[in-house]
């Protein structure tokens, strides 16, 4: 998976360029723009996770150094002769992403690694056979789950495939980038010494949203008639679309605070962080004749 021609951008591309491009693909693939589009939110995915990568200045250094394979080939560094040693040695170990099915399941088949090879990069894995595949050892594993900040808001569940166990996930609304699930018990080697599994989650960025903590921040353009009279504008938030009052007067650069119109508390679901929304301007272009006659006719009289 070529990351670098999934976001449409030069290997030299700088982290604004990578960002920028991001951003204007993802607002043409997000699902909520391409409701029943199967196609269009798989597109969303390899763009949101060419992005997490790209990103990050160490994973970029990984994935230029080594391609697809990058995540594999640096954390096998990092447990040269030390995987299949013994169970008491058996460290945490990466191995990526599994198969994705869709915005409501992903399939992370950890049974067989040759499968999950296959799935990711498309041949086997070196040495394939050696002690460090081996898992009659406790041995605890990771990977990353995306989500999108919708999902992140209203919550989720997500079908696991671990030793051709299947696990149903539920991840509670409000769950923040960066948390770790813990599962006990549901990594590598074979009952009844079995390691743990490690979920990394992961918030795709939002195409129009950004978030703070539980705080979220949006951007709104207004008329100029609007911001002098005052009057109503539509908003979208994660509960629908909302119409919120603008104050007479309200200049360029105001924030506007909407109460409890941001992300659930993650062990508090009845409990909401705010909404807060930047006020810009829309200047009017190619005025009339006449337009621009009263235009004039308000400057004198201010």
């Amino acid at each position: 998976m070529d990351y670098y021609k999934i976001l449409g951008i030069s290997r030299g591309a700088s982290a604004e360029e990578i960002r920028k491009a991001y951003r204007k693909l993802a607002v043409k693939y997000h699902p909520d723009k391409n409701p029943d589009n199967p196609q269009a939110e798989n597109r969303f995915k390899e763009i949101s996770e060419a992005y997490e990568v790209l990103k990050d200045p160490e994973k970029r250094k990984k994935y230029d150094q080594y391609g697809a394979n990058w995540q594999y080939f640096s954390d096998a560094k990092k447990q040269q002769g030390t995987a299949g040693s013994s169970a008491k040695g058996s460290g945490r170990t990466s191995y990526g992403r599994g198969r994705q099915r869709g915005s409501q399941g992903e399939d992370f088949d950890f049974g067989g690694f040759s499968d999950f090879f296959k799935s990711m990069f498309g041949n086997e894995p070196p040495n394939q056979g050696g002690s460090a595949y081996q898992t009659q050892y406790a041995q605890d594993l990771e990977t990353d789950m995306t989500l999108t900040l919708e999902e992140a808001y209203h919550g989720s569940t997500r079908i696991l495939t671990v030793n051709n166990e299947k696990m149903r996930l539920r991840i509670k609304p409000g769950v923040e980038d960066g948390k770790v699930i813990k599962l006990k018990g549901k990594g590598g080697g074979q009952d009844p010494r079995r390691g743990d599994l490690f979920i990394n989650i992961r918030i795709a960025p939002h195409h129009y949203l950004e978030r703070k903590g539980n705080n979220l921040y949006q951007d709104a353009d207004i008329d100029i008639y609007t911001a002098i009279l005052g009057g109503k504008v539509t908003i979208k938030t994660l509960k629908g679309n909302m119409n919120i009052n603008i104050p007479a007067g309200t200049q360029g650069g105001k924030t506007l605070r909407l109460r409890k119109l941001g992300m659930p508390y993650y062990d508090k679901p009845d409990t909401f962080g705010d909404m807060f929304v930047r006020i810009s301007m829309q200047i009017p272009k190619n005025l009339t004749d006449e337009e621009k006659k009263y235009f004039e006719k308000l400057r004198s009289l201010r």
